[in-house]
C-alpha cells in the first residue's frame, strides 16, 4: 500500500513538473515545426502613458512605474546603494533612518540595458532623499545575478520607464501553425513581460505549443518561463492529493469561460490556467507564475477568439 501511494506521488510530480506540465510536451512523436522567435519590449497603444521627467530629468513624486531600464552609458555602471536596514524596515511608519541614499553603501552596479522592477514608496511614488532628489528601489533585477534590493537615482540620465507588456507575434506564429494542426488556435495579443524573451513553436495534427524562455534553445528549468498550448482530448488538471503544497480552484475567465487555476510547488512552483473549447484543452503555464499574470494571458487569447 505504501509503495502504491509513493508511486502515485511520483506520477503526480512527474505530471506537473515545470517542463512536463503540458502532456503533449512529454513526448512529441512528430514535430512538424520548431521555430524560435526573439521578442523585446514594445510600446502598445492601449497601455497607460509612461512617466515623464521634469526639466531637470528627475522622475518626481507620483511618477511611479514598475518597469525600468538602465540608460546610463557609464561603462562602470549605475551605482546602486543600500543601508544596513532592509527595505521592509525602511517602509515602516516608525522608521527613523534618514533617506541619505547618496551616502549609503555601494552594493553593486547595473549596466546599460538591464531592466528591473521598482517597488513604490509609501506615497505610491519615487523616494526623495534629504536633498529632495528622487530615487528608485530596485526590487527585482531581470539580469541573471544582477544586483537588486538597493536604490538608484530616478533621473533620465540613468534610467527610463518601459512598458510592462510586449505584443505577441500573432502573424508569425500563425504562419507556423495554421494548416498544420486541426485544433482551433487561441493566441494572446500581448504578453505581460518587459524583459527579452524567446518563443519556440511546436505543432502536431491535434496539438500545438508555444514555449517561452529566457534563452534561445532552452532545455532546462532554469531558463524556462512558461508556455501556451492546446491539445485535443488533453487531460485536465486534477485536484492534488491532500498534503501537497498547492492551490487548485475554479475561476471565471473572459467571455464567461470557466477555467481552472492550479499552482503546485516542489523544488519550484508551477502555475497554470486552463480552459476547454470544442473538446480541446488549452493551457497557459508559468514557472513561479502568479494567478493574475496567467489569467491576463488566457483572457487575451480568449477575447481574441479562434485565430
Amino acid at each position: 500500500m505504501i509503495d502504491l501511494m509513493y508511486q502515485k506521488v511520483l506520477e503526480y510530480y512527474d505530471r506537473y513538473s515545470v517542463l512536463k506540465v503540458i502532456p503533449m510536451l512529454k513526448e512529441l512523436k512528430t514535430i512538424t515545426l520548431a521555430t524560435l522567435l526573439v521578442l523585446g519590449a514594445a510600446k502598445l497603444g492601449s497601455t497607460a502613458p509612461l512617466p515623464s521627467p521634469n526639466n531637470q530629468g528627475d522622475y518626481m513624486g507620483r511618477a511611479y512605474h514598475t518597469y525600468w531600464e538602465v540608460v546610463d552609458p557609464d561603462p562602470n555602471g549605475l551605482n546602486c546603494r543600500m543601508t544596513n536596514s532592509s527595505f521592509e524596515e525602511l517602509m515602516r511608519a516608525d522608521n527613523r533612518t534618514p533617506f541619505e541614499f547618496f551616502n549609503w553603501s555601494l552594493v553593486g552596479v547595473l549596466k546599460q540595458g538591464q531592466r528591473f522592477e521598482s517597488f513604490p514608496s509609501n506615497a505610491a511614488g519615487t523616494f526623495n532623499d534629504t536633498r529632495g532628489l528622487p530615487w528608485l528601489f530596485v526590487g527585482k533585477n531581470y539580469a541573471t545575478g544582477g544586483v537588486q534590493r538597493c536604490f538608484v537615482r530616478a533621473n533620465s540620465q540613468f534610467v527610463k520607464p518601459v512598458q510592462s507588456s510586449i505584443p505577441f507575434p500573432v502573424r508569425e506564429i500563425l504562419s507556423q501553425i495554421q494548416g498544420k494542426t486541426r485544433v482551433p488556435i487561441f493566441l494572446p495579443s500581448q504578453l505581460p513581460f518587459s524583459q527579452k524573451i524567446y518563443l519556440k513553436s511546436r505543432v502536431e495534427t491535434n496539438s500545438y505549443s508555444v514555449e517561452i524562455s529566457h534563452t534561445p534553445n532552452c532545455n532546462s528549468t532554469a531558463c524556462f518561463i512558461g508556455s501556451i498550448s492546446a491539445e485535443r482530448g488533453g487531460e485536465p488538471a486534477q485536484p492534488p492529493p491532500r498534503g501537497f503544497r498547492s492551490e487548485f480552484k475554479t475561476i471565471k475567465l473572459a467571455d464567461r469561460t470557466q477555467g481552472i487555476f492550479y499552482n503546485g510547488c516542489g523544488a519550484s512552483c508551477t502555475a497554470l490556467v486552463e480552459w476547454q473549447y470544442q473538446g480541446v484543452l488549452y493551457q497557459v503555464t508559468m514557472k513561479n507564475g502568479r494567478e493574475e499574470t496567467l489569467v491576463q494571458i488566457a483572457n487575451s487569447a480568449i477575447e481574441a477568439g479562434p485565430r
